[in-house]
């Protein structure tokens, strides 16, 4: 699904983002790493995807989704950004 797809679909992607997190699909490794385990990992990653935030802020994962689609927006990185928005309202931070 590229970036005009995943904007055309929203309710998709948080869909499937909501589904990794209940499935308990996401784990935090570091503060600015976390593993993603798909319904699909390829075979160069069979642990999961690692979603990565850059110096910049941005959220980068190392799917072939978001490589192929140029950053595009992915369900991997839309988990770990309601996760981290959760941890934050839970710890009290804005």
């Amino acid at each position: 699904m590229g970036l005009k797809q995943t904007l055309r679909y929203p309710h998709e992607l948080l869909q499937k983002a909501e589904r990794l997190i209940r499935q308990g699909r996401v784990t935090r490794v570091s503060p600015i790493l976390y593993l993603v385990r798909g319904y699909h990992c390829a075979p160069t990653y069979p642990q999961g995807y690692i979603v990565e935030k850059l110096d910049s802020g941005i959220w980068v994962c190392q799917c072939n989704g978001f490589k192929k689609r140029h950053g595009s927006i992915r369900s991997h990185v839309v988990a770990v950004m309601i996760l981290e928005k959760q941890q934050k309202d839970c710890d009290g931070y804005a």
